[in-house]
């Protein structure tokens, strides 16, 4: 009996061996069609204005919560918080913090760019991810939660999961810093179809003549 039981059970390890890559295959191209829809949905959506709330944790322990706002055009954004605003043309970036009378402006590279816009993942997740799918319930609406996960410790965004609603639109982004820090987007409105003028995603140095312009590039 127990050489039996011992077959048997090498036998189940064998099915389990065999069918599991056909299913972690099976998740991952279920994941990246998701991705595919909510990145065609988003590129053809025009102009994009989103309310966002974003918080930062230590572990599990919340560090710090704050909201502002994006507008997106292309490969142009926005963005507005207390604490900073950003512009990006498609090549240049401008940033001004709060309280300083400096701005600083760069050619950010395309990793640079990753950590400072939230909507990067549209792109991101054809870049050396292992992806997985989970159907979940938020507030009694049904989602579903891509997990991406890095092929390389080299990346600098190891890991994050992304949150999709039933329409398609993402309303959650989470990104692990480091070993066990998170930081947590959550879209609380958006908006398409928007006509930006190109002027919106560029800083007009005019409107700031008492800053000190420093130039990195």
């Amino acid at each position: 009996m127990k050489t039996r039981h011992f077959n048997f059970h090498k036998i189940s390890l064998f099915f389990f061996a065999l069918f599991m890559p056909l299913t972690l295959l099976a998740q991952e191209n279920e994941a990246r069609a998701v991705l595919d829809q909510v990145a065609n949905k988003l590129k053809n959506a025009g102009g994009i204005q989103a309310q966002f709330t974003l918080t930062t944790y230590n572990g599990r322990e919340e560090a710090g919560s704050s909201s502002g706002t994006l507008a997106v055009k292309g490969r142009k954004f926005k963005i507005v918080t207390p604490q900073i605003q950003q512009w990006f043309d498609g090549a240049t970036l401008w940033a001004l913090e709060t309280g300083s009378n400096e701005i600083y402006v760069s050619k950010p590279t395309r990793v640079e760019l990753q950590q400072i816009n939230p909507y990067s993942f549209i792109d991101i997740y054809k870049q050396g991810y292992v992806l997985s799918v989970e159907e979940d319930t938020y507030e009694g609406h049904p989602i579903k939660d891509i997990h991406l996960i890095s092929k390389s410790t080299k990346n600098p965004i190891q890991e994050l999961y992304i949150s999709i609603g039933a329409d398609n639109m993402p309303f959650s982004v989470r990104v692990r810093m480091g070993k066990k820090n998170w930081l947590k987007i959550r879209i609380n409105s958006i908006k398409t179809g928007i006509r930006f003028p190109d002027s919106n995603f560029a800083l007009d140095p005019s409107r700031f003549p008492n800053y000190e312009i420093i130039d990195l590039r």
